[in-house]
């Protein structure tokens, strides 16, 4: 839990208005250059940092921020990260995405947590099922994080509410 936390150094969303389809459209720029991603959003970065050579940009448009990073130096995006800050429809937009991820064949379910003031509730993994059992009989989710991850083909998708806000990490799946 702790390191997808720590992965979030955030960056905008809404081009991808939050639904499954515009998922599977953000992976598509995983291994492109950072160039086709920013033309084809119509995004300017707003920081660009880099760490012994592996770049990471950061984005803002419509509420929504979106980070892409290299993980090996070869100029082209490994990660894209999108989050939606504190939204009180996060946990709608969340479940609309997961619920179709897990009815898509490809898609292979890994993991769920769910966690309470951050520490996790069970100390099994859960069924997608088990969670989204254990989100509907909990009267008050503000203080839950929870999040499921699926791969398909070699990327490896992260979908997750904390805090009420929307993080969503595509990712070169290892």
């Amino acid at each position: 839990m702790k390191k997808f936390l720590f992965i979030f150094l955030i960056f905008p969303i809404s081009y991808f208005s939050q639904t499954f389809d515009s998922v599977i459209q953000a992976s598509k720029f995983i291994g492109k250059p950072f160039s086709d991603f920013e033309s084809n959003l119509s995004l300017k970065s707003q920081r660009t940092t880099s760490k012994f050579g592996l770049e990471r940009r950061v984005y803002k448009k419509e509420g929504i921020v979106y980070s892409t990073e290299e993980k090996q130096d070869n100029n082209v995006i490994d990660e894209i990260s999108i989050a939606k800050i504190q939204d009180p429809q996060s946990h709608e937009l969340w479940y609309g995405i997961v619920k179709t991820a897990n009815e898509y064949p490809n898609f292979k379910f890994i993991k769920a947590v769910i966690a309470k003031n951050k520490k996790e509730i069970s100390d099994k993994e859960l069924t997608f099922n088990e969670l989204i059992d254990y989100l509907r009989s909990d009267e008050d989710t503000a203080e839950l994080s929870y999040f499921v991850d699926y791969t398909l083909n070699n990327l490896k998708y992260s979908f997750a509410v904390i805090d009420n806000s929307l993080f969503i990490v595509i990712s070169v799946s290892k």
